[in-house]
């Protein structure tokens, strides 16, 4: 199983893997976490917190636009058999910010901004964007 979080809060997602459990008299690590270390790339990393909508977001829709190629993500509670981070991530390759990011909340509410620059932010259901301090 994996659950894709950031585990060391550097805005960069890491990867968790929880291993299946082991046949009888074999044993091995029942966890194994995989840093992402890179630092030649730039992302966005959005958590969600919905005022008419559900505490978490869960269940908004973020759309990207870089260099007119479009990206999607939902926040989600699961992602298949496990719970990660309701977070949405957005790699920006080569760009430097994201043109336009389009937010549909569950109540039915939409937002949009321009020009969102690399780093981590909350987003407040119809309060707009705050930064967070890196860790």
């Amino acid at each position: 199983v994996v659950a894709a979080a950031d585990y060391d809060s550097d805005g960069k997602q890491d990867l968790l893997l929880r291993h299946c459990d082991p046949a009888p008299g074999v044993s091995y690590v029942p966890v194994t976490l995989l840093r992402n270390t890179r630092t030649d790339r730039l992302a966005v990393t959005v958590f969600a917190e919905g005022d008419a909508s559900n505490r978490n977001g869960i269940g908004t829709v973020m759309t990207a636009t870089i260099k007119g190629h479009r990206l999607v993500r939902e926040i989600q509670a699961t992602a298949g058999a496990v719970q990660g981070e309701p977070t949405a991530y957005f790699g920006l390759g080569e760009s430097s910010v994201i043109d336009k990011h389009e937010v549909r909340w569950p109540s039915g509410k939409t937002e949009s901004f321009e020009n969102v620059k690399p780093g981590k932010f909350l987003m407040r259901e119809g309060k707009g964007m705050t930064e967070l301090a890196a860790r």
